[in-house]
């Protein structure tokens, strides 16, 4: 080594020194919850589920229980490994990230959200607005699909639904389930037993006992002293937030009609399922996972899924919606039979072409059998809609519960051929079966006409045509049906 390249050498290493540099062997071996930067870039990150998201402002990094002090710097390079996430933000500073699931109140044993975490979402942790509580998780996550009910602007003083000392605004969202699917997401959590009940259009019944929906999913926004929650080490609004004279905005709804598809990014939580709600019938106790459990309780099968808050609300196009996404509840109590019978429709109007109703069924995990002999969920298809049928019973120790998603949907008619038909297919391209003189045969073949011939009658046996002489005639072996009278030759 020459003497020049050893002098830059203990440079650098003196100038590493002297701004505190930290070091790992590898960049997988960066702790979990460490705030980094680079020593010569000025982006700062922390480190959570194996990713570096990144904290894009001073105020950020506040909001989030930290402060600079907290920001450890690591040699050039030590950070490209290991997987970069963006928290998307309508705002620099993201509202959630100010915004933990946190405890309502000190000596609060539940929280007033918890955190929901699926295969997309990103964790994050935040220092909760009560100083010993630390931090608290938060699962940030993109979920598409179409508006329920519009997004309204807000009055011109920036007003909006009273949370304490500030505000929060809101809209409801029909899933994208096909969206989420493909993403292996557990649909499971992204409408529970709450939107069911409660955050829902009912179709049939008015309790959780025998209950079928069209549940959707809750979005909001808070402002600044949501709920008079302040960040610990952030005393005033990020200042790239909306002031207006009654409240501090990350960002403002912008006026769009129901019924657009939209992609939302945000905070995935559960919420309590609300029990003074009429819609349970006073008896949400019903929806316990396991004895003497309390609604507020995260594990209580009762709560709803919410994004809450939003960090950006993006319109993508007005795509028509092509199936229709039902909730059922159903439970019996002690010694109790309960069921129900609800016909169901794809959205209208009916496609052209050959088409018909078709269906997906998806038992949800708070289902409980307590009688294998009384317990039951069944669907019949017809062209244009299906039919669900449901019963369950309780013993005198355990309660009968149903919940299950039923998505309908229009099919094209798969085409009639030996994959699908037993019989026949006839000209319209329909399945027959195959046994009768106007459409005859079997293996999914093209259906025969059986005619009459003379003094024959026709028939159809196991696919195939044949005649039958009529009365005083017979066959002499050659097809022909002559009269008695006359000897075959």
């Amino acid at each position: 080594m020459s003497r020049r390249s050893h002098f830059v050498l203990l440079a650098l290493s003196l100038s590493m020194l002297a701004v505190g540099v930290v070091s790992w062997p590898a960049a997988a071996q960066v702790p979990e919850g460490s705030v980094v930067r680079e020593l010569s870039a000025s982006e700062i990150f922390v480190i959570h589920g194996g990713k570096k998201v990144f904290i894009p402002t001073q105020d950020a990094l506040r909001g989030l229980g930290y402060t600079p002090a907290d920001v450890m710097v690591v040699p050039n390079g030590l950070l490209a490994g290991i997987p970069r996430f963006n928290a998307p933000s309508a705002s620099a500073t993201p509202g959630s990230f100010l915004f933990p699931p946190d405890f309502p109140s000190a000596g609060s044993i539940d929280k007033s959200h918890y955190p929901l975490a699926v295969s997309t979402s990103q964790k994050v942790l935040s220092r909760g607005h009560l100083w010993p509580n630390g931090f608290q998780e938060m699962q940030l996550v993109e979920i598409r699909g179409w508006l329920q009910s519009p997004i309204l602007p807000l009055a011109g003083d920036g007003a909006a639904n009273p949370e304490g000392g500030g505000f929060d605004w809101s809209f409801t969202l029909i899933p994208d389930l096909q969206w989420l699917e493909s993403r292996g997401v557990d649909l499971s959590k992204i409408l529970k037993v709450g939107n069911i009940v409660v955050i829902s259009d009912p179709v049939s019944g008015t309790t959780s006992r025998q209950l079928v929906t069209k549940p959707f999913l809750e979005v909001e926004v808070n402002s600044w002293l949501y709920r008079d929650r302040r960040p610990p080490n952030l005393s005033t609004p990020p200042a790239d937030w909306i002031q207006l004279p009654a409240a501090t905005w990350p960002f403002l709804p912008v006026g769009v009609e129901a019924g657009r598809y939209v992609s939302v990014f945000g905070s995935l939580v559960s919420d309590s399922g609300h029990a003074s709600d009429a819609r349970w019938g006073g008896e949400i106790d019903k929806w316990q996972s396991f004895p003497f459990q309390r609604p507020e309780q995260e594990e209580h099968w009762a709560r709803w899924t919410e994004i809450h808050p939003a960090d950006l609300i993006q319109v993508i196009d007005s795509r028509p919606r092509t199936e229709e996404v039902f909730g059922l509840t159903l439970y019996a109590g002690f010694g109790e039979t309960r069921s129900l019978v609800v016909d169901l429709q794809p959205p209208l109007p009916k496609p052209a072409g050959n088409v018909r109703a078709a269906f997906k069924l998806i038992p949800g995990p708070e289902t409980q059998v307590a009688d294998a002999n009384c317990h039951s969920i069944g669907v019949l298809r017809s062209t244009d809609s299906i039919r669900v049928t449901a019963q369950t019973c309780g013993t005198l120790l355990t309660l009968g519960r149903i919940r299950a998603l039923v998505r309908v949907f229009w099919e094209e008619v798969p085409a009639c051929g030996p994959a699908n038909c037993a019989g026949c297919c006839d000209a319209t391209g329909a399945c027959q079966a195959g046994s009768s003189t106007a459409a005859c045969g079997l293996g999914g073949g093209s259906c025969a006409v059986c005619r009459n011939s003379a003094n024959a009658t026709a028939f159809c046996a196991a696919g195939v045509c044949g005649n039958r002489c009529n009365t005083g005639f017979h066959d002499c072996g050659d097809g022909r049906c002559i009269s008695k009278k006359i000897a075959c030759p």
